[in-house]
């Protein structure tokens, strides 16, 4: 490996403190070079970095998760503090995933997910042209109350059974809760917000990025929906969103 190919590792590895070698090995990979976490784990001891971050174990499925997978989407909450002049104000985001693909939708971001604003967003996830549901045959959710009758019978009309995730097995929605992880830890953490349409903005960068431009090592390390061309040839170039909090590294077109 030449001195430009480490200096480009030690480059990614300032830019994004929170991304693990293998991370780092799939925005390589983006640029056309191939090399090993192993490899990027000697670059970080070698120049002083800390070591990558630890995450977590791979999680056994069911063997109904199994024989669904193809089909299967998740559902799951996270809340967001959002400072007012009447102080703190807690908004809800409700996402689903898919399991197969790891590609989300944000349904939506509310100070009060309400039974009708549950049915909503059910009408809208059925919906034939725009919607996330058509074609899935499950959708796991855990037992918080805020998926209301309603929102069930929906989704059930059009096809999509509702699984309940098992009592005390927070495991069971592990897909869903590794995005609440990811959003949290790369960029809602690391923001105040000052308004409603700062926090939406954000959540819809962060949605965009996540399915566009982020490697994920649970589908080898690829992007959910990559470029139609990735050069091998030309200036490394770094988009930055949300103050270089969200980078990802291409090769610009000659």
């Amino acid at each position: 490996m030449g001195p430009e190919l480490e200096q480009l590792v030690i480059r990614l590895i300032q830019d994004n403190p929170t991304w693990g070698s293998q991370r780092i090995v799939g925005a390589l990979d983006n640029l056309g070079f191939k090399i090993s976490d192993s490899t990027v784990d000697s670059i970080r001891r070698r120049n002083g970095f800390d070591p990558a971050p630890l995450r977590g174990q791979s999680t056994s499925w069911s063997r109904f998760v199994q024989a669904q997978w193809e089909t299967l989407i998740a559902a799951d909450f996270f809340t967001t503090e959002v400072l007012s002049w009447n102080g703190l104000v807690t908004f809800y985001t409700l996402f689903v995933i898919e399991l197969r693909s790891r590609s989300v939708q944000i349904c939506g971001t509310t100070v009060s997910p309400n039974a009708e604003w549950m049915r909503q967003v059910a009408r809208q996830l059925i919906d034939a042209v725009d919607g996330f549901a058509p074609g899935k045959t499950h959708l796991t959710i855990d037992r918080d109350t805020k998926y209301v009758d309603g929102f069930r019978h929906i989704l059930d009309s059009a096809g999509v059974k509702i699984v309940l995730c098992p009592p005390r097995v927070p495991q069971c929605n592990a897909y869903a809760e590794r995005f609440v992880r990811s959003i949290k830890e790369e960029c809602l953490s690391r923001l105040i917000f000052l308004s409603e349409r700062h926090l939406r903005t954000t959540i819809s960068t962060f949605a965009d990025y996540y399915r566009h431009r982020r490697n994920h090592q649970g589908i080898e390390n690829k992007l959910i929906e990559p470029p139609t061309l990735l050069p091998n040839h030309g200036r490394v170039r770094c988009q930055k969103e949300i103050g270089g909090m969200l980078n990802y590294y291409y090769r610009e077109a000659a």
